[in-house]
């Protein structure tokens, strides 16, 4: 999806990374508030902790696999789908945790889109929950 050459105007799907970067919204509760209005929807989500992108992931959106219940499968008692380090740190820590989402839409394409914006978004952030450790050591050398 991304057609342009230069990463500062590189684009995903039809906008830059700054643009789908100004797109995070805040969920006012966090991990444990009901997300109704995620129901259906794809995209990316990340947890702050004191100002710090700690986690970025994805919902699928396929299979009822949406938004919603993505960030809400951190707060149930059963660990499955989280049995990663990122996924138990959000199981221990979802009530300290900020949750941005950042909806790409629903459908296959929004699916897609999500997909190809969590590597940038993964490059931006860096964050220390989900980036592999030779990364981060690398980048904290350098």
């Amino acid at each position: 999806m991304t057609t342009s050459t230069s990463d500062a105007d590189a684009r995903i799907g039809d906008l830059t990374l700054a643009q789908w970067e100004a797109l995070w919204a805040d969920v006012p509760d966090g991990f444990t508030g009901p997300h109704r209005n995620l129901i259906g929807k794809s995209g990316l989500y990340r947890a702050i902790r004191h100002g710090e992108t700690v986690v970025i992931g994805k919902s699928s959106g396929k299979g009822g696999s949406d938004l919603k219940r993505r960030v809400s499968d951190f707060i149930r008692p059963s660990s499955s789908g989280r049995d990663y380090d990122a996924g138990e740190f959000l199981n221990a820590n979802h009530d300290t945790l900020q949750l941005m989402v950042l909806v790409t839409g629903t459908g296959r394409s929004a699916r897609e889109l999500a997909a190809a914006l969590k590597g940038p978004m993964l490059n931006l952030h860096m964050p220390r929950r989900n980036v592999p450790a030779n990364i981060l050591a690398g980048v904290i050398k350098g």
